[in-house]
Protein backbone atom coordinates (compact mmCIF):
# COMPACT_ATOMS: atom_id res chain seq x y z
CA UNK A 1 0.00 0.00 0.00
CA UNK A 2 1.50 3.30 -1.11
CA UNK A 3 1.21 6.41 0.96
CA UNK A 4 -0.22 9.39 -0.89
CA UNK A 5 1.07 12.85 -0.10
CA UNK A 6 -0.02 16.25 -1.30
CA UNK A 7 0.83 19.84 -0.64
CA UNK A 8 -1.73 21.51 1.62
CA UNK A 9 -2.45 25.15 0.91
CA UNK A 10 -2.45 27.70 3.71
CA UNK A 11 -6.12 28.54 3.20
CA UNK A 12 -7.00 24.85 3.68
CA UNK A 13 -5.26 24.81 7.06
CA UNK A 14 -7.09 27.97 8.09
CA UNK A 15 -10.45 26.50 7.08
CA UNK A 16 -9.80 23.20 8.84
CA UNK A 17 -8.78 25.01 12.05
CA UNK A 18 -11.87 27.21 12.06
CA UNK A 19 -14.16 24.24 11.44
CA UNK A 20 -12.45 22.26 14.19
CA UNK A 21 -13.41 25.04 16.62
CA UNK A 22 -17.05 24.56 15.65
CA UNK A 23 -17.17 27.72 13.53
CA UNK A 24 -17.96 28.38 9.88
CA UNK A 25 -14.88 29.19 7.79
CA UNK A 26 -17.15 31.01 5.31
CA UNK A 27 -18.14 33.47 8.04
CA UNK A 28 -14.99 33.90 10.12
CA UNK A 29 -11.23 34.29 9.63
CA UNK A 30 -8.56 33.03 11.99
CA UNK A 31 -7.95 36.65 13.09
CA UNK A 32 -11.59 37.22 14.13
CA UNK A 33 -12.40 37.41 17.84
CA UNK A 34 -14.78 34.49 17.53
CA UNK A 35 -11.97 32.16 16.39
CA UNK A 36 -9.29 33.61 18.68
CA UNK A 37 -11.53 33.25 21.75
CA UNK A 38 -12.34 29.63 20.82
CA UNK A 39 -8.61 28.87 20.50
CA UNK A 40 -7.83 30.58 23.80
CA UNK A 41 -10.53 28.54 25.56
CA UNK A 42 -9.08 25.36 24.08
CA UNK A 43 -5.52 26.20 25.13
CA UNK A 44 -6.69 27.40 28.57
CA UNK A 45 -8.21 23.97 29.14
CA UNK A 46 -4.72 22.45 28.80
CA UNK A 47 -2.53 25.05 30.51
CA UNK A 48 -4.51 26.91 33.18
CA UNK A 49 -3.73 28.00 35.77
CA UNK A 50 -0.94 29.84 34.00
CA UNK A 51 0.31 33.29 33.14
CA UNK A 52 -1.56 35.36 30.59
CA UNK A 53 1.46 35.57 28.33
CA UNK A 54 1.71 31.76 28.20
CA UNK A 55 -1.79 31.47 26.76
CA UNK A 56 -1.12 34.21 24.24
CA UNK A 57 2.24 32.74 23.25
CA UNK A 58 0.78 29.26 22.76
CA UNK A 59 -1.92 30.47 20.37
CA UNK A 60 0.36 33.00 18.67
CA UNK A 61 3.04 30.43 17.86
CA UNK A 62 0.41 28.11 16.41
CA UNK A 63 -1.22 30.75 14.24
CA UNK A 64 1.70 32.93 13.14
CA UNK A 65 2.76 30.70 10.21
CA UNK A 66 -0.71 30.89 8.67
CA UNK A 67 -1.98 34.26 9.88
CA UNK A 68 -2.64 36.93 7.27
CA UNK A 69 -2.23 39.78 9.79
CA UNK A 70 0.86 38.55 11.60
CA UNK A 71 2.02 41.92 12.98
CA UNK A 72 -1.19 42.71 14.86
CA UNK A 73 -2.00 39.14 15.91
CA UNK A 74 -0.31 39.20 19.33
CA UNK A 75 -2.12 42.38 20.42
CA UNK A 76 -5.44 40.98 19.14
CA UNK A 77 -4.89 37.92 21.32
CA UNK A 78 -4.24 40.03 24.42
CA UNK A 79 -7.32 42.17 23.68
CA UNK A 80 -9.45 39.07 23.14
CA UNK A 81 -8.17 37.46 26.34
CA UNK A 82 -8.96 40.61 28.35
CA UNK A 83 -12.50 40.60 26.96
CA UNK A 84 -12.94 36.92 27.89
CA UNK A 85 -11.83 37.69 31.44
CA UNK A 86 -14.22 40.64 31.58
CA UNK A 87 -17.21 38.55 30.48
CA UNK A 88 -16.44 35.51 32.64
CA UNK A 89 -14.98 32.70 30.53
CA UNK A 90 -11.73 32.99 32.48
CA UNK A 91 -10.66 34.46 35.80
CA UNK A 92 -7.54 36.47 36.60
CA UNK A 93 -6.08 36.42 40.10
CA UNK A 94 -2.82 37.64 41.55
CA UNK A 95 -1.17 34.88 43.55
CA UNK A 96 0.81 35.98 46.57
CA UNK A 97 4.56 35.84 46.11
CA UNK A 98 6.40 34.97 49.33
CA UNK A 99 9.16 37.39 48.29
CA UNK A 100 7.20 40.41 47.10
CA UNK A 101 3.46 40.51 46.40
CA UNK A 102 3.85 43.49 44.06
CA UNK A 103 6.16 41.44 41.84
CA UNK A 104 3.74 38.53 41.61
CA UNK A 105 2.12 38.07 38.22
CA UNK A 106 -1.57 37.34 37.86
CA UNK A 107 -2.55 33.80 36.92
CA UNK A 108 -5.41 32.90 34.59
CA UNK A 109 -7.88 30.25 35.75
CA UNK A 110 -10.69 28.59 33.82
CA UNK A 111 -14.23 29.05 35.13
CA UNK A 112 -16.79 26.22 35.15
CA UNK A 113 -19.58 26.02 32.53
CA UNK A 114 -22.17 28.65 33.41
CA UNK A 115 -25.32 30.00 31.80
CA UNK A 116 -27.24 33.25 32.17
CA UNK A 117 -30.81 33.71 30.96
CA UNK A 118 -31.14 37.02 29.12
CA UNK A 119 -34.37 39.07 28.90
CA UNK A 120 -34.88 37.74 25.37
CA UNK A 121 -34.94 34.28 23.87
CA UNK A 122 -31.22 33.82 24.38
CA UNK A 123 -28.92 32.25 26.96
CA UNK A 124 -25.37 33.44 27.49
CA UNK A 125 -22.89 30.56 27.75
CA UNK A 126 -19.68 31.04 29.74
CA UNK A 127 -16.84 28.87 31.01
CA UNK A 128 -14.48 26.13 29.82
CA UNK A 129 -14.35 22.33 30.06
CA UNK A 130 -10.77 21.02 29.87
CA UNK A 131 -9.98 18.83 26.86
CA UNK A 132 -13.17 19.84 25.05
CA UNK A 133 -13.63 22.29 22.19
CA UNK A 134 -17.15 23.14 23.39
CA UNK A 135 -18.85 22.79 26.75
CA UNK A 136 -22.17 22.05 25.02
CA UNK A 137 -23.46 18.72 23.65
CA UNK A 138 -23.94 18.43 19.86
CA UNK A 139 -27.74 18.89 20.07
CA UNK A 140 -27.24 22.41 21.46
CA UNK A 141 -23.97 23.31 19.74
CA UNK A 142 -25.74 23.96 16.43
CA UNK A 143 -27.93 26.60 18.07
CA UNK A 144 -24.99 28.68 19.29
CA UNK A 145 -24.48 32.16 17.86
CA UNK A 146 -20.95 33.54 18.13
CA UNK A 147 -20.56 37.29 18.62
CA UNK A 148 -17.03 38.52 19.24
CA UNK A 149 -15.95 36.60 22.38
CA UNK A 150 -19.41 35.64 23.64
CA UNK A 151 -21.56 32.59 22.90
CA UNK A 152 -25.34 32.93 22.77
CA UNK A 153 -27.73 30.00 22.75
CA UNK A 154 -30.90 30.89 20.86
CA UNK A 155 -34.05 29.17 22.10
CA UNK A 156 -37.69 29.14 21.06
CA UNK A 157 -40.06 31.36 23.11
CA UNK A 158 -41.76 28.39 24.82
CA UNK A 159 -38.62 26.33 25.36
CA UNK A 160 -36.86 26.15 28.71
CA UNK A 161 -33.33 24.84 28.37
CA UNK A 162 -32.35 25.75 31.95
CA UNK A 163 -33.21 22.34 33.50
CA UNK A 164 -31.31 20.54 30.72
CA UNK A 165 -28.25 22.75 31.22
CA UNK A 166 -28.35 22.13 34.97
CA UNK A 167 -28.45 18.38 34.33
CA UNK A 168 -25.35 18.79 32.17
CA UNK A 169 -23.54 20.34 35.14
CA UNK A 170 -23.87 24.00 34.21
CA UNK A 171 -24.13 26.57 36.98
CA UNK A 172 -26.85 29.20 36.63
CA UNK A 173 -25.92 32.82 37.29
CA UNK A 174 -28.52 35.56 37.66
CA UNK A 175 -28.26 38.37 35.12
CA UNK A 176 -27.89 41.11 37.76
CA UNK A 177 -25.10 39.18 39.47
CA UNK A 178 -23.21 38.84 36.19
CA UNK A 179 -23.81 42.46 35.15
CA UNK A 180 -22.71 43.61 38.61
CA UNK A 181 -25.36 46.30 38.27
CA UNK A 182 -26.89 48.21 41.20
CA UNK A 183 -30.43 47.34 42.22
CA UNK A 184 -33.27 49.19 40.54
CA UNK A 185 -34.25 52.44 42.28
CA UNK A 186 -36.24 55.52 41.35
CA UNK A 187 -34.15 58.46 40.21
CA UNK A 188 -35.15 60.35 43.37
CA UNK A 189 -33.97 57.49 45.61
CA UNK A 190 -30.68 57.38 43.73
CA UNK A 191 -30.12 61.13 44.13
CA UNK A 192 -31.09 61.09 47.83
CA UNK A 193 -28.62 58.28 48.47
CA UNK A 194 -25.79 60.36 46.98
CA UNK A 195 -26.88 63.50 48.75
CA UNK A 196 -26.60 61.66 52.10
CA UNK A 197 -23.00 60.73 51.29
CA UNK A 198 -22.28 64.32 50.28
CA UNK A 199 -23.81 65.74 53.46
CA UNK A 200 -21.98 63.23 55.66
CA UNK A 201 -18.53 63.36 54.08
CA UNK A 202 -18.46 66.26 51.66
CA UNK A 203 -16.30 69.31 52.25
CA UNK A 204 -15.44 72.30 50.08
CA UNK A 205 -12.23 70.57 49.02
CA UNK A 206 -10.15 71.70 46.08
CA UNK A 207 -12.05 72.60 42.94
CA UNK A 208 -9.06 73.37 40.73
CA UNK A 209 -10.05 73.15 37.08
CA UNK A 210 -13.59 72.13 38.02
CA UNK A 211 -16.06 71.60 35.17
CA UNK A 212 -19.61 70.34 35.68
CA UNK A 213 -22.35 68.89 33.51
CA UNK A 214 -25.12 71.39 32.89
CA UNK A 215 -28.40 69.55 33.64
CA UNK A 216 -30.36 72.06 31.54
CA UNK A 217 -28.33 71.42 28.38
CA UNK A 218 -29.22 69.29 25.38
CA UNK A 219 -28.90 65.66 26.49
CA UNK A 220 -28.35 64.51 22.91
CA UNK A 221 -25.01 66.33 22.54
CA UNK A 222 -22.73 65.26 25.38
CA UNK A 223 -19.56 67.29 24.54
CA UNK A 224 -21.46 70.58 24.84
CA UNK A 225 -22.85 69.74 28.27
CA UNK A 226 -19.63 70.59 30.11
CA UNK A 227 -19.41 74.08 31.61
CA UNK A 228 -17.46 76.04 34.23
CA UNK A 229 -19.29 76.57 37.55
CA UNK A 230 -20.02 80.23 36.75
CA UNK A 231 -22.82 81.41 39.06
CA UNK A 232 -24.70 78.11 39.08
CA UNK A 233 -26.29 76.64 42.21
CA UNK A 234 -27.40 73.09 42.94
CA UNK A 235 -26.14 69.52 42.72
CA UNK A 236 -23.78 68.71 39.85
CA UNK A 237 -21.66 65.89 38.49
CA UNK A 238 -18.22 67.20 37.63
CA UNK A 239 -14.55 66.64 37.02
CA UNK A 240 -11.67 68.33 38.82
CA UNK A 241 -7.96 68.40 38.14
CA UNK A 242 -5.43 66.44 40.17
CA UNK A 243 -1.65 66.36 40.12
CA UNK A 244 0.23 65.08 37.08
CA UNK A 245 -2.58 65.93 34.62
CA UNK A 246 -4.97 63.46 36.24
CA UNK A 247 -8.70 64.12 36.72
CA UNK A 248 -11.24 62.91 39.28
CA UNK A 249 -14.97 62.50 38.85
CA UNK A 250 -16.83 64.25 41.65
CA UNK A 251 -20.21 65.22 43.05
CA UNK A 252 -20.38 68.87 43.99
CA UNK A 253 -22.91 71.24 45.52
CA UNK A 254 -22.56 74.81 44.23
CA UNK A 255 -23.91 78.08 45.58
CA UNK A 256 -23.57 80.84 42.99
CA UNK A 257 -20.56 79.04 41.55
CA UNK A 258 -18.82 78.55 44.91
CA UNK A 259 -18.17 75.01 46.14
CA UNK A 260 -20.12 74.26 49.31
CA UNK A 261 -19.59 70.49 49.39
CA UNK A 262 -17.59 68.08 47.26
CA UNK A 263 -16.99 64.33 47.27
CA UNK A 264 -15.09 62.25 44.73
CA UNK A 265 -16.33 59.19 42.89
CA UNK A 266 -16.34 56.32 43.56
CA UNK A 267 -18.31 56.75 46.74
CA UNK A 268 -17.10 54.90 49.85
CA UNK A 269 -17.85 51.14 49.64
CA UNK A 270 -18.93 51.48 45.98
CA UNK A 271 -17.74 48.57 43.80
CA UNK A 272 -18.02 50.65 40.62
CA UNK A 273 -15.39 52.83 38.92
CA UNK A 274 -15.73 56.56 39.41
CA UNK A 275 -16.95 57.19 35.86
CA UNK A 276 -19.72 54.58 36.28
CA UNK A 277 -21.01 56.25 39.41
CA UNK A 278 -20.86 59.68 37.80
CA UNK A 279 -22.67 58.70 34.61
CA UNK A 280 -25.33 56.77 36.53
CA UNK A 281 -26.03 59.71 38.82
CA UNK A 282 -26.18 62.13 35.88
CA UNK A 283 -28.95 59.99 34.39
CA UNK A 284 -30.87 60.37 37.65
CA UNK A 285 -30.29 64.14 37.82
CA UNK A 286 -31.46 64.61 34.23
CA UNK A 287 -34.61 62.56 34.88
CA UNK A 288 -35.29 64.49 38.11
CA UNK A 289 -35.08 67.77 36.20
CA UNK A 290 -37.57 66.58 33.60
CA UNK A 291 -34.86 66.34 30.96
CA UNK A 292 -34.14 62.57 30.86
CA UNK A 293 -31.36 61.20 28.73
CA UNK A 294 -32.57 59.70 25.49
CA UNK A 295 -32.09 56.76 23.23
CA UNK A 296 -33.45 56.25 19.75
CA UNK A 297 -34.30 53.14 17.75
CA UNK A 298 -34.27 53.59 13.99
CA UNK A 299 -34.56 51.30 10.99
CA UNK A 300 -31.46 49.28 10.22
CA UNK A 301 -29.93 48.26 6.95
CA UNK A 302 -30.62 44.51 7.21
CA UNK A 303 -34.20 43.28 7.13
CA UNK A 304 -35.73 43.16 10.61
CA UNK A 305 -32.66 44.60 12.30
CA UNK A 306 -32.79 48.02 13.98
CA UNK A 307 -30.20 50.53 15.14
CA UNK A 308 -30.05 51.68 18.76
CA UNK A 309 -28.55 55.18 19.18
CA UNK A 310 -27.21 56.46 22.51
CA UNK A 311 -26.16 60.07 23.03
CA UNK A 312 -24.39 60.01 26.40
CA UNK A 313 -21.87 57.71 28.12
CA UNK A 314 -23.43 54.88 30.14
CA UNK A 315 -22.03 52.72 32.98
CA UNK A 316 -19.93 49.67 32.12
CA UNK A 317 -22.66 47.30 33.35
CA UNK A 318 -24.96 48.73 30.68
CA UNK A 319 -22.31 48.10 28.04
CA UNK A 320 -22.03 44.49 29.27
CA UNK A 321 -25.77 44.01 28.83
CA UNK A 322 -25.88 45.58 25.37
CA UNK A 323 -22.88 43.60 24.17
CA UNK A 324 -24.67 40.31 24.85
CA UNK A 325 -27.59 41.07 22.53
CA UNK A 326 -26.33 43.80 20.20
CA UNK A 327 -23.51 44.48 17.78
CA UNK A 328 -21.59 47.79 18.01
CA UNK A 329 -21.67 49.84 14.80
CA UNK A 330 -20.22 53.18 13.76
CA UNK A 331 -22.86 55.80 13.07
CA UNK A 332 -22.82 59.59 12.92
CA UNK A 333 -25.28 61.70 14.88
CA UNK A 334 -24.88 59.87 18.19
CA UNK A 335 -22.19 59.02 20.71
CA UNK A 336 -22.35 55.29 19.94
CA UNK A 337 -24.76 52.83 18.33
CA UNK A 338 -25.68 49.13 18.24
CA UNK A 339 -27.33 46.93 15.65
CA UNK A 340 -30.16 44.97 17.28
CA UNK A 341 -32.91 42.56 16.22
CA UNK A 342 -36.49 43.79 16.33
CA UNK A 343 -37.22 41.17 18.98
CA UNK A 344 -34.63 42.78 21.31
CA UNK A 345 -36.13 46.29 21.23
CA UNK A 346 -38.55 45.77 24.11
CA UNK A 347 -35.95 44.17 26.42
CA UNK A 348 -33.41 46.94 25.75
CA UNK A 349 -36.01 49.70 26.18
CA UNK A 350 -37.12 48.24 29.51
CA UNK A 351 -33.52 48.00 30.71
CA UNK A 352 -32.70 51.62 29.79
CA UNK A 353 -35.92 53.01 31.24
CA UNK A 354 -35.86 51.04 34.50
CA UNK A 355 -32.15 51.35 35.31
CA UNK A 356 -31.11 54.65 33.69
CA UNK A 357 -34.50 56.43 33.60
CA UNK A 358 -34.07 57.16 29.88
CA UNK A 359 -36.82 58.04 27.41
CA UNK A 360 -37.15 56.99 23.80
CA UNK A 361 -36.91 60.09 21.65
CA UNK A 362 -38.24 58.43 18.52
CA UNK A 363 -39.11 54.95 17.29
CA UNK A 364 -39.50 54.57 13.55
Amino acid sequence: MELAMRVVETYEIRSALINEMGLDDAEFTIESKEVLSALLRRVAGFHCPCLKRKLVRSVFESLSPIAAEHDSLRQKLYDTLDEMIEFGDLYESRVNNRFDYNDAEALIFILPPTFIQLPSNKILILGVIPDHTSCLPPDLQNDIHYQNTIRLLTIEPLDDEAPYLRELGFQELHLDTWLRSPRIRTFKEHIDRHRKHLNARGNPGMGIGLHVINPDSDVTYYPKRWIEPGDYSGLFVGKRELLYNQQAWCLVELNNGAIEKLIDFPLPTSPYPGRDGAWHLQCAIDAYNGNPQQYRVIDGDKGSQRILQLFSPVPSWTIRFLTTIAEPVELSGCLFAYRIDQMEVEAISTFLKDRLWMSDSEIQ
